[in-house]
């Protein structure tokens, strides 16, 4: 039996371009990136990885004829590529952040400053030399012409009906893990994973603002928002253990040293507490059923205000 989302009439938009679009932007943004290495350039590669991914993760299982597992798993080692050296970046950024603050720098955080910089140009020159992100824009061709062919989703498929399939499973998803939130109990591991479970919504809701401006943008940007929360509470973590390895690995460090890397440990600790209470707010937000029948009402009941 189809899906109901079929032969219901489609859309202007059909979902053979939203994947050309997003496949063609991730390979300019890819071949900006081997041409530049700039901070801003992988930031926005990675993204566009993350909308494709969610694009063959909600919808590559129902198009016909497309080695949709073997893309899926070639965006994903992109991704995963692009990690670390994003993430060292991300702490790179948030330790000038807190210095620009401060107006304050000793040895010991000018180390841990300069050490994050000796790690991203390593990491640059790996994904520089990385035949993944090479081979991609010839990929990205073989991809296109899969979706040039006709066929490849069955004929009268109602586009904005599928992306709202997949965003009301999504959202429910998000919404049952999100009760150890509001419960007041949820561990770092646990929120990390809500967080990566929360981008296929977030991503799906966004394209679904870009194509049809379904009244869905005010909704869209509260999971983005929580999204965000979300990943800057990740960042402060990570960043926490790497002040702790890099402290614990300066074993002859002045008190004072010592000290104003515990004021940054603190910094990052309110930071944190602060965007958890954001947290809180947004997954209250979330977790309405009203929230959910707004989602609902403007994909399905063809509200486009």
């Amino acid at each position: 039996m189809e899906p109901e989302y079929f032969n219901r009439g489609a859309n202007t938009t059909s979902l053979n371009s939203i994947f050309i679009q997003r496949i063609n932007a991730l390979s300019d943004k890819i071949e900006c990136f081997i041409a530049t290495g700039s901070e801003d350039d992988l930031h926005d590669s990675r993204v566009n990885a993350r909308r494709l991914q969610t694009l063959f993760h909600s919808f590559g299982h129902i198009a016909e004829g497309v080695a949709y597992k073997e893309y899926t798993a070639m965006i994903s080692g992109l991704i995963k590529s692009f990690g670390k050296s994003r993430e060292l970046d991300v702490c790179a950024a948030m330790t000038s952040e807190y210095t620009d603050i401060v107006k304050f720098k000793d040895s010991l955080l000018s180390g841990f400053q300069q050490n994050l910089y000796g790690q991203i140009k390593k990491e640059r020159k790996k994904l520089s030399e990385s035949e993944l992100l090479k081979k991609f824009p010839e990929n990205a061709k073989c991809m296109t012409e899969h979706f040039n062919s006709d066929g490849v989703f069955p004929a009268g498929t109602d586009t904005l009906s599928v992306f709202g399939s997949a965003i009301l499973n999504q959202l429910e998803t998000v919404a049952y893990l999100t009760e150890k939130i509001s419960a007041g109990h949820c561990s770092d591991k646990t929120l990390h994973k809500i967080r990566i479970k929360s981008k296929p919504l977030r991503y799906n809701m966004e394209t679904v603002s870009e194509y049809y401006r379904a009244g869905i943008k005010p909704l869209y940007d509260t999971v983005k928002k929580f999204v965000e929360c979300a990943g800057i509470i990740h960042d402060a973590d990570v960043i926490l253990e790497r002040l702790k390895d890099f402290r614990d690995s300066c074993r002859k460090t002045r008190a004072l040293g010592k000290s104003s890397i515990r004021k940054f440990s603190g910094y990052l600790r309110t930071l944190r507490e602060s965007e958890f209470e954001n947290i809180i707010i947004l997954t209250d937000k979330i977790r309405a059923g009203e929230f959910r029948d707004k989602i609902k009402n403007s994909i399905f009941e063809n509200n486009y205000e």
